[in-house]
């Protein structure tokens, strides 16, 4: 076959020569705006060294690069350029491109808020709420989200409604916390969406609706938020505001495994290893154990272990088992506890009967 039949078959048609002219100019406008970009910055217009930064940083027309990004964000903050800092800041709190240091981070994330960066405000207030800035950080914290609401900040609106719901830089307020959390919900940002939801499920500040729940839940799902695909699984799996459906409830256990999120990974691991909404497969049930474990989730180590010590979905192996129970045990899950509390004394008395 050759190559216009191909192009013919995948609904192209090969390029004609004007076309080709046109792509051409097009490579050399966006070529020669890079190096206008690039000339600016060099001159140190501030505005052109961030431009220039967020080219390297993302690779657009020139190779990818985090220490290139760094210099330019780096050069652009020394001009106490607001955007500057904030990018440069991004970096230092996520170590690319530099060593992290989240102390470097505050600082330019301090210069940016001070010069009223939305962004900058609610990030930096987020470092306070963690705890990286002394005793007082939660009172700290909770004002710069109230600032960055004033300039329309979505993230803090949820912020300041987490802090309402932990008592955090101030009272403990369920009411409050739904208040702010629902004027997040409602601009479309799905983390609130999932609290509003957990708000009405369990009543707190409100009356416990699980058909509330579960419509939250449903519009935090629906933008892949991985809390959001768990609590409506769920949801589906108990009956909670929505028909008990375990097809449903694996449906959505499966797209919040897939991002990650270990409880669904344990979850849909369960549901693999009894046959709940899915054929009941062993094998699938330990790998999803084992996505979980990976972050250090004490149900699915247990049930992991328990399949070594079964010799189900893997090879038996009660070394690893007994292993894995004691590292569940550690975390604090008091079903792994009672289950050493059984196998211990008899694998020890085993172990001392090949030794007499």
């Amino acid at each position: 076959m050759n190559l216009t039949s191909i192009a013919t078959t995948h609904n192209h048609t090969p390029f004609t020569p004007i076309q080709k002219l046109a792509k051409t100019n097009d490579l050399l406008i966006k070529q020669n705006s890079f190096l206008q970009i690039k000339q600016a910055a060099e001159q140190g217009v501030a505005t052109m060294q961030v431009l220039l930064g967020h080219h390297y940083e993302l690779g657009l027309s020139v190779t990818q690069s985090w220490t290139q990004a760094v210099y330019w964000y780096e050069l652009a903050a020394q001009q106490n350029h607001t955007d500057g800092c904030y990018r440069l800041a991004l970096l230092y709190e996520s170590g690319k491109g530099v060593p992290q240091n989240i102390q470097t981070a505050i600082k330019y994330y301090t210069i940016a808020a001070q010069n009223k960066h939305v962004s900058a405000l609610t990030r930096l207030g987020k470092l306070y709420y963690l705890g990286y800035a002394g005793e007082d950080g939660g009172y700290r914290a909770f004002q710069l989200f109230l600032d960055a609401v004033e300039l329309l900040g979505v993230e803090a609106l949820f912020m300041v409604g987490l802090c309402y719901s932990r008592g955090i830089g101030t009272v403990q307020n369920d009411e409050q916390a739904l208040f702010w959390y629902t004027q997040a919900a409602e601009q479309n940002y799905a983390p609130a969406q999932t609290n509003v939801g957990a708000m009405y499920e369990f009543g707190r500040g409100v009356e416990q609706d699980y058909v509330q729940a579960a419509l939250w839940y449903e519009k935090a799902a629906y933008q892949k938020d991985a809390s959001g695909l768990l609590n409506l699984a769920l949801c589906y799996l108990y009956g909670r505001g929505k028909p008990i459906s375990a097809e449903n409830a694996v449906y959505y256990f499966t797209q919040a495994a897939e991002l990650g999120d270990a409880e669904a990974q344990h979850n849909l691991g369960l549901c693999y290893q009894h046959g709940v909404g899915v054929d009941q497969d062993w094998q699938k049930a330990v790998y999803w154990y084992q996505q979980s474990m990976q972050q250090d989730y004490a149900p699915a180590i247990f049930h992991f272990g328990g399949c070594a010590w079964e010799g189900v979905g893997m090879a038996k192996n009660v070394d690893l088992a007994i292993q894995c129970f004691q590292d569940a045990a550690r975390l604090g899950l008091s079903e792994a506890q009672r289950v050493l509390a059984i196998v211990m004394p008899k694998t020890e008395s085993f172990a001392g009967s090949l030794k007499s």
